[in-house]
C-alpha cells in the first residue's frame, strides 16, 4: 500500500509494529512518524537534489531562490536559464550539473515522471539512477516522499544511520552496506521503518535530520523515549538477522547466523558473531561445528576471529561437535598455519573452556598442552606453565 495518506501511513505502521518488536517498543516509547508527503515531478526531484548534504533550512532557501529565478519552473525553462543565474541562486557547480542533466532527461522524455508512479520500487529506482546526477539516495528519497513507495529505504542517509546506531545501541554508526542489510528485516515496510528512525532521531537529538526529519517534531515538546525501552544490543542484532522459513520468531537459526558470518562486510559478520551469544533456533550439532570451524579458519579480522574462537568453546552441545571444534582449535593453538601468539592464546582459552565443559576431552587437552611450543611468546609460556 502506497504511503500517500494518513490512513495508509497508519496501515503500514501497524504492519511494521507486528513484524518487529524493536519498532514496536520504539513506538510504545513515544516515537510516532508523521506523514511526509511531498509534491513530485520535476520540481520535487530538483528540491531533493538541492537538499543533498545541506540542512533543511539551507536547502529550502536555495530552492526558493531557484524557483523565483526560473519561471515557470519547467525543464525547458531551466535549460534556457543562464548558468550565472543558477550560481546567483546559490547552486554549486555539482548541483548545476545535476539539475541540467535532470532537465535534459525530462525534456527529452527519457525521464517520465508519470510512468515512475506506476512502476515497482526497483524499476523506478533503476530508471532514476540511470540519469546522470541522480544517485541512490536521491532516488530513494523521491520514491519514498514524492511517490510513497512503502518498501524503500535510503540506506545511505546519514541521519538514518545515526538513528540506527542510537536505536539499536550499536558501537558505531553503520555504513550504507550494513544499514541496507539491517533494513531487510523490515521489508515490506522499509519505508515506514525509515520514517520511524527519522522521527526517533528528531526526538533523541533535538534537531532535524537531512531532508526528512520533521521540523515540527524536532521543535515540539513531545516526550523523549523513556528508559524502559533499552533493548540489549545482542538481542537486537539477533532479531535483525533474517529468519529462516519456519524459524521461531525472535530466535535466529544457525543458517541465518552462518550467512551473516560469511558476509563481505565486517560489521555484518560482527552482527552474526553477536547473535552466536544468544539462543539458537535448533541444536548445535557436528555440522554446525564444522561450519563454525571453517569460518574461524578463514576470518581475516583478528578481533572477530578471536571472538569466534572464544564463543566456540561455549557452543558444543554434544560429543561430536565438541570433538570437531577441539580439532580445529588445536591446529590454531599449535600455530600450524603460522598463527600469531594472540590467536594461539585465544584458541587455548577456548580449548580450556571446551575441556572443562566436556570431560571426555581432558586426555586430549593434556596431550596437546604437553606438545606445545611457546615459540618465544612470554604470554604463551605463562599460560602453559599454569596448566602443565
Amino acid at each position: 500500500m502506497l504511503i500517500d495518506s494518513e490512513a495508509a501511513l497508519q496501515a503500514n505502521l501497524q504492519g511494521l509494529l507486528a513484524l518487529d518488536p524493536v519498532m514496536a517498543d520504539m513506538h510504545a516509547a513515544g516515537v510516532n512518524p508523521p506523514l511526509r508527503k511531498r509534491d513530485g515531478g520535476f520540481s520535487g526531484l530538483i528540491a531533493i537534489i538541492m537538499a543533498q548534504q545541506l540542512s533543511v533550512a539551507s536547502a529550502a532557501a536555495i530552492t526558493t531562490r531557484l524557483r523565483a529565478s526560473v519561471a515557470p519552473f519547467t525543464p525547458e525553462q531551466l535549460l534556457a536559464t543562464p548558468p550565472e543565474t543558477l550560481v546567483a541562486a546559490g547552486l554549486s557547480q555539482p548541483k548545476i550539473r545535476a539539475t541540467i542533466s535532470v532537465a535534459r532527461a525530462a525534456a527529452g522524455g527519457r525521464l517520465d515522471f508519470d510512468a515512475l508512479a506506476g512502476m515497482s520500487g526497483e524499476a523506478a529506482h533503476a530508471a532514476l539512477v540511470d540519469v546522470k546526477g541522480i544517485g541512490p539516495w536521491t532516488a530513494d528519497i523521491y520514491l519514498l516522499f514524492c511517490l510513497g513507495h512503502p518498501d524503500v529505504f535510503p540506506a545511505g542517509d546519514l541521519a538514518l544511520q545515526e538513528a540506527a546506531r542510537l536505536a539499536l545501541h550499536l558501537d558505531a554508526r553503520p555504513d550504507e552496506a550494513l544499514m541496507a542489510a539491517l533494513a531487510r528485516r523490515w521489508s515490506p515496510y522499509r519505508g515506514v521503518a525509515a520514517l520511524m528512525l527519522w522521527a526517533f532521531y528528531a526526538v533523541t537529538r533535538g534537531r532535524e535530520g537531512v531532508i526528512s526529519a520533521p521540523a515540527e517534531l524536532a521543535g515540539s515538546s513531545r516526550a523523549r523515549p523513556h528508559r524502559t525501552w533499552r533493548p540489549q544490543r545482542r538481542a537486537v542484532l539477533a532479531l535483525l538477522l533474517q529468519p529462516d522459513a519456519g524459524a521461531t520468531p525472535g530466535l535466529p537459526a544457525w543458517a541465518d547466523i552462518l550467512e551473516a558470518l560469511h558476509a563481505a562486510d565486517a560489521d555484518v559478520r560482527r552482527a552474526g558473531a553477536a547473535a552466536l551469544g544468544g539462543a539458537l533456533n535448533g541444536a548445535f550439532d557436528s555440522n554446525h561445528a564444522g561450519a563454525l570451524a571453517g569460518r574461524i579458519a578463514t576470518e581475516t579480522e583478528p578481533a572477530l576471529r578471536r571472538a569466534l574462537m572464544r564463543m566456540a568453546g561455549q557452543m558444543a552441545g554434544d560429543a561430536a561437535s565438541a570433538s570437531r571444534l577441539f580439532t580445529a582449535l588445536s591446529r590454531i593453538a599449535a600455530g600450524q598455519n603460522g598463527d600469531r601468539p594472540t590467536d594461539r592464546l585465544a584458541a587455548l582459552g577456548a580449548l580450556d573452556i571446551l575441556a572443562r565443559r566436556r570431560p571426555e576431552l581432558t586426555p586430549r587437552w593434556r596431550r596437546l598442552l604437553a606438545s606445545l611450543d611457546a615459540g618465544g611468546s612470554s604470554r604463551l609460556e605463562q599460560f602453559l606453565a599454569k596448566r602443565l
